[in-house]
């Protein structure tokens, strides 16, 4: 189990230096830094970083789990307040069909698929899949700067009126 958990991490740190240098995340906790003040067994994402007011828990998924273990995991992302999207980063194609097909109607958050080889080879062109569409990286990054474009003059107009 060491050398798994060995290169989970190692696929994680992996994806860390990829969402910075493209700019997509700046803060990335330690799962330590996660879990602090959790009680117990508490499910926290491999990682969790927020960008433009989203947040964003990532999973990087080498080996499959359980069906029910999945479903357990979909219930404590829908109650937590603080994710707005999770990230599948899949070994294979089989977690990624297993995982897509469990998460389909369990919440009103949106999930993004990908192969982890294929984000790890296209970088930012890296073909993201949601229940409803499909974004490279470099667009879902453009999406969530344009949002924030909005929400940016939305302030100003508002200090403008008041």
């Amino acid at each position: 189990m060491p050398g798994r958990f060995q290169a989970d991490f190692t696929k994680v740190t992996q994806v860390r230096f990829l969402f910075e240098r493209l700019r997509f995340c700046r803060d990335w906790p330690s799962e330590k830094l996660l879990r602090m003040g959790t009680a117990g067994e508490r499910k926290v994402p491999d990682r969790f970083f927020t960008n433009n007011g989203k947040g964003i828990a990532v999973e990087v998924e080498i080996s499959p789990k359980k069906a029910e273990t999945y479903r357990k995991i979909f219930r404590v992302y829908d109650k937590d307040k603080k994710i707005t999207d999770i990230f599948y980063l899949c070994g294979d194609p089989s977690i990624f069909r297993k995982i897509k097909d469990l998460s389909y109607g369990t919440t009103d958050k949106t999930y993004w698929f990908v192969l982890l080889s294929e984000l790890m080879h296209f970088k930012a062109d890296a073909l993201l899949r949601s229940h409803s569409q499909k974004l490279t990286l470099k667009g879902l990054l453009e999406q969530v700067v344009k949002s924030d474009s909005r929400s940016d003059s939305n302030r100003t107009l508002n200090k403008t009126v008041e």
